[in-house]
């Protein structure tokens, strides 16, 4: 058994579900869930009108699976990167409440299946002697998107790559003890 949970993060920082447009008031908010009133009736039949359904269906899979993989390849360079930060600065490892007994190789185990996967999502668009651009755009829009948006983000806000020696980790009040 699986139970699988979506949630979206409004820029004000509003957790929501996906749904309609009456899902979750709680709280005074009004909008209620906003996915399915953005996803129109004219998408779907203008999508299948050009491409066959199944094609669309498999089109948002692979997105939705490419953006999981995106997802899980930034946890395991942050995951990386804080800890080799945390060290830099001379702190010890076990002030933090985690234990992570497969660092460092954890993360860049992590890292190097998701790409691979990532990489290797639709390898049958590439046999057979000819390429199939069409299911290679829907299997792999998500890394040139994801890739704008980040650049983008980075561009228009100036941020850098922080280095280890300037990453800032508060202290515990007490030498010796847990950083909460």
């Amino acid at each position: 058994m699986k139970l699988m949970a979506s949630m979206m993060l409004t820029v004000d920082g509003v957790y929501q579900g996906p749904g309609g447009p009456d899902e979750d008031r709680r709280g005074g908010f009004d909008r209620g869930g906003w996915t399915a009133a953005h996803a129109d009736d004219e998408m779907w039949p203008f999508l299948t009108s050009m491409f066959e359904s199944q094609s669309v269906y498999l089109w948002l899979l692979n997105l939705s699976g490419m953006t999981g993989f995106i997802a899980w390849l930034g946890i395991a360079i942050s995951h990386y990167r804080f800890r080799k930060g945390f060290m830099a600065q001379g702190l010890d490892l076990a002030m933090l409440p985690y234990r992570s007994p497969f660092f460092p190789y954890g993360p860049l185990f992590a890292f190097g299946l998701c790409l691979i996967v990532t990489l290797g999502q639709n390898y049958a668009a590439f046999m057979g002697g000819r390429i199939d651009w069409i299911a290679v755009l829907a299997t792999y829009i998500g890394i040139p998107i994801f890739l704008a948006m980040w650049l983008g983000y980075r561009m228009v806000r100036k941020t850098r790559i922080v280095a280890y020696a300037d990453m800032y980790f508060p202290r515990p009040a007490t030498p010796g003890s847990q950083i909460p």
